[in-house]
């Protein structure tokens, strides 16, 4: 077995013995008949007109779990890609929202890890188009040595410039694996989409500004609903990463969280009892946040998410005002994000203070949060967040709009699709937040981002 390379940013148990796993298997005897699964996410007909002509408007749409289609300045960009009809010999509880053979070219691909559920070599490779391939460090390799050439690896903190979009490596807490030797031998972490500053050019069109080129200055409205620097881009040419450091939402190694320099490795240990193949029950975890730490719920004090100061906290509504909850009502709300929104994938990952460096470090507009996989808590908390801890992760980005994802495509835990609803939204009126902060996509649904 290879030596672990990568961990999580602080330095917490991931062991697990064969007392977790004898608790884990009486409880799935014990509560086997009081779960329901037969609630599944509903598909929406894709628009498939629009996703293949769309180049000028922002939209996301959900394939199902972490998979989305992402159209962004111009660009096609999917997640964590997974069409697979199987995990882990469990069958897909639904169908993916847009079919692999009806996806339109695909520019990029962001992979968050290495697990199956997050990485489907088959569906990678299906995908059409020139997709160029972002992974976390130590796992490009992998995908080398399966004929992907256009592969760039990235170590947390760092950038890469991409025909006018910025795309920053970020953290998460959880771990890597793909076979009984390389436990840990890559990193994990989410992505944060950027519109560049300083660029002029038409979406789609693939301008990069290098070294030695000299853009117009940036539209002052631009820069200051982004908040940072106007700096052009340093990248040599399209798709280097960033030499440049220092300036807003870019990685200065003195400025990465919990003082680990980008490119770090750092300490980590993690359980060697995980059969290959994926996310196979009995998983190990990896790192935990510290139980004082609002475990499953909203932090006492924490701002709204939504805004970063407590006094801009939207004015929620009680359970009585808003009526029978329906995530799925055909003229449920669909908020608007901006014509050049700053989006926060996630990834895989338990709740961790690392969603408050990134909230600080970025102005994020929209947030993908994973709300399932998370039972029993006591075994999946480190790595996965509870549909509590993924809203008080959204108050810790303070982002604008959160949608959640990572629930009701596979089985990969005990919960079900509608606890993990149920409870998200439970807490969304406990908190007081408002239902139009959430963006609850069913499968294959296009949000049109800046209607």
């Amino acid at each position: 077995m290879a030596k672990s390379k990568f961990g999580n940013m602080d330095p917490v148990a991931t062991q697990k013995t064969s007392k977790h796993f004898k608790r884990w298997r009486q409880e799935k005897i014990w509560n086997r008949q009081e779960r329901d699964y037969s609630f599944t996410v509903p598909n929406s007909k894709p628009d498939l007109e629009f996703l293949h002509h769309n180049r000028t408007k922002p939209s996301m749409t959900w394939i199902g779990h972490s998979t989305f289609l992402l159209q962004l300045a111009g660009i096609n960009i999917v997640t964590d890609p997974v069409w697979a009809g199987k995990m882990a010999l469990q069958r897909r509880l639904a169908p993916p929202g847009v079919p692999l053979e009806d996806m339109p070219p695909i520019d990029l691909v962001l992979v968050s890890h290495s697990h199956y559920d997050h990485l489907h070599m088959g569906s990678l490779r299906r995908l059409g188009g020139s997709k160029t391939i972002l992974v976390p460090a130590g796992l490009g390799a992998k995908l080398r040595g399966k004929g992907f050439t256009r592969v760039h690896e990235l170590h947390w903190w760092e950038s890469f410039h991409f025909r006018g979009l910025k795309l920053t490596f970020v953290p998460s807490q959880h771990w890597a694996r793909r076979n009984p030797w390389d436990m840990n031998s890559s990193h994990w972490g989410g992505w944060v989409i950027q519109p560049e500053h300083g660029l002029d050019h038409e979406p789609g069109e693939g301008t990069l500004h290098g070294v030695n080129s000299h853009p117009p200055q940036p539209d002052p409205a631009r820069k200051a609903a982004f908040g940072g620097s106007a700096a052009p881009s340093s990248a040599a040419d399209t798709g280097s990463i960033a030499a440049a450091r220092g300036a807003s939402g870019s990685a200065d190694p003195a400025e990465a969280p919990g003082g680990m320099a980008a490119g770090a490795p750092a300490l980590g240990s993690a359980d060697p009892a995980e059969a290959p193949g994926g996310m196979a029950a009995g998983a190990p975890v990896a790192g935990s946040a510290d139980p004082a730490e609002a475990p499953g719920g909203m932090a006492a004090g924490a701002p709204a998410p939504g805004s970063a100061d407590p006094a801009e906290a939207p004015s929620g509504s009680t359970a009585a005002d808003e009526g029978p909850f329906d995530p799925f009502h055909p003229d449920a709300p669909r908020p608007h994000a901006g014509r050049y929104p700053t989006v926060y994938f996630a990834g895989d990952t338990g709740y961790f203070r690392g969603f408050a460096d990134i909230g600080r470090k970025f102005r994020i507009d929209v947030a993908m949060l994973p709300i399932g996989a998370y039972d029993p808590e006591e075994f999946m908390g480190p790595q996965h967040t509870t549909p509590e801890q993924a809203l008080q992760a959204f108050s810790d980005t303070r982002a604008r709009l959160f949608v959640p994802m990572h629930y009701g495509s596979f089985k990969l835990a005990d919960d079900t699709p509608q606890e993990a609803l149920d409870r998200l939204e439970n807490a969304r009126r406990n908190s007081g937040i408002e239902a139009e902060h959430l963006v609850m996509l069913p499968h294959g649904e296009t949000w049109h981002m800046n209607n």
